[in-house]
């Protein structure tokens, strides 16, 4: 329902078939209440099934959900304290620039969460993007960048450091592109 396409199983198939080959594989959840939220806890079976890590993402103020936003949104910390209903939760390390926060469940699931509206990391924030069409972004949030198509390499480092420089200093509040054309 959510991505509009008749293509959970094969999705699903090829996510498992890559662990089975040995890549390392994770699986990003949007939580969005009503919508998927009770299905938190058919993805930490999931996690503990197939040895894959779930991370479950706030919903950010990004494209056509940014209307919707306030209805929708759930924090993490909710999402925290509905699975601590059924399991208990250990957390694991990450590294120091992560954007998540990471546990294991009492059942065996690997699981994330990404808090970026509810706990913005901004301050600590050192990546870039890079969108389909080929232009790097300092900030998920900001349409500005450079387009990197026709450009020699040898021009890297000076446009690296160009878009590095655009970094923004604070939370930006939503952009009204959607996320797939971002390259989120």
């Amino acid at each position: 329902m959510i991505t509009r396409t008749k293509h959970f199983t094969t999705v699903q198939e090829a996510i498992i078939k890559a662990k089975t080959m040995g890549f390392y594989v994770k699986v990003n959840v949007v939580a969005m209440r009503g919508l998927n939220t009770d299905e938190i806890f058919d993805f930490i079976n999931f996690s503990s099934q197939h040895k894959i890590e779930v991370r479950f993402l706030e919903l950010m103020k990004i494209g056509p959900y940014y209307a919707s936003h306030s209805r929708l949104f759930i924090s993490a910390q909710e999402l925290i304290e509905q699975i601590e209903t059924r399991e208990k939760l250990f957390a694991q390390s990450v590294n120091s620039d992560s954007t998540s926060f990471n546990f294991r469940t009492s059942s065996g699931a690997q699981i994330g969460f990404i808090a970026s509206e509810s706990q913005p990391f901004c301050d600590f924030c050192s990546r870039l993007r890079l969108t389909a069409n080929g232009v790097l972004r300092a900030c998920l949030m900001s349409e500005a960048g450079v387009n990197l198509r026709g450009q020699a390499k040898g021009a890297y480092p000076r446009l690296l450091a160009y878009v590095m420089a655009m970094k923004p200093t604070g939370r930006l509040e939503y952009i009204e592109q959607p996320m797939y054309q971002i390259g989120g």
